[in-house]
């Protein structure tokens, strides 16, 4: 922007100096009238080029934070009572529908509804490919170009964030989908590569490693902030792995010590966050390209779920 602004003044300049040696005032006022022609023109052709500039920016998928929002199926115990899902899917968009409205007979007063727009919405019955597919899979070309990533399930408990993230043996979730489709991406490519995984937990503020040491024992895990690595976490373990079942062998094992805990909204909750991250080394680079994996404890207040 700063260098078509100053080609517009330069371009202002010789005109000006050229009036000032006819004399003229009615040269002087042709060419300021034409200058100021000039000016708006090159405006005019600066706007689009920055409009242009813009758009393609937006659509690079590198470095731009995407939100998408897939609602959960109703539970058997929600549809014995006779519950109705207030959340409807319209290409984009999500309308919360207010319960108060389900009881007014007259569609003009239902008003409570609200929208919001995202970059991708689902249906209750999407699988789990189509979510990867739509928000994942742009993160592996980001990782390959040298870029940080992040990957996080947001929501109230009982919501499917560990499933989303996690998944099962016959429905694997975004960590699997996405730790297959790297490795797979790097044999494909024929990149020479190095891996280290890690895998710790935030609960009741207090952070711990999932990984253990051969004798069994837990390490515990802090923050430092290095003066040129900036923030770290000490004491975590971080396992080198070369194939799909090596990373898996590790989930399994972070999860079987995770903290879980059983209350009115899910049986087997998770109740903290966990945070999967890998470090990946390609070629004769140096610095390692960090993609963290998180899942999210739940969102809502402990009341809420008669918690405490």
């Amino acid at each position: 922007r700063s260098n078509n602004s100053s080609t517009i003044s330069n371009a202002a300049n010789p005109a000006s100096r050229a009036s000032r040696r006819s004399g003229r005032s009615g040269r002087k006022r042709r060419l300021q009238s034409e200058t100021k022609a000039q000016g708006s023109s090159s405006a005019n052709a600066v706007s689009k080029s920055q409009s242009s500039s813009s758009n393609a920016d937006a659509n690079d998928d590198d470095g731009h934070i995407f939100v998408a929002v897939r609602p959960r199926p109703l539970t058997t115990q929600e549809l014995a009572k006779g519950s109705w899902t207030c959340v409807e899917v319209r290409g984009k968009k999500v309308v919360l529908q207010d319960p108060k409205d389900a009881t007014s007979k007259d569609p003009l007063h239902r008003t409570r509804a609200t929208n919001f727009s995202l970059d991708a919405v689902f249906t209750a019955e999407a699988d789990q490919k189509k979510v990867f597919d739509a928000t994942s899979k742009r993160i592996i070309g980001s990782i390959l170009n040298g870029k940080n990533g992040t990957i996080f399930a947001y929501g109230a408990t009982g919501s499917g964030k560990t499933y989303t993230m996690t998944g099962t043996a016959k429905n694997p979730g975004l960590i699997p989908k996405i730790v297959s489709s790297l490795l797979k991406r790097l044999e494909h490519d024929q990149l020479p590569f190095r891996i280290k995984v890690s895998y710790i937990e935030i609960y009741n503020e207090t952070m711990r490693d999932l990984l253990t040491d051969p004798d069994g024992r837990q390490r515990p895990v802090a923050l430092r902030e290095h003066p040129s690595k900036g923030v770290m976490i000490m004491g975590c373990q971080a396992r080198e792995v070369q194939t799909e079942h090596e990373v898996d062998a590790v989930i399994k094992e972070g999860d079987c010590n995770r903290a879980t805990d059983s209350h009115s909204l899910n049986k087997t909750s998770s109740r903290s966050h966990a945070i999967f991250q890998m470090k990946i080394l390609v070629g004769n680079k140096r610095v390692p390209i960090k993609l963290s994996l998180i899942d999210l404890a739940g969102s809502e207040r402990a009341k809420k779920n008669k918690d405490g």
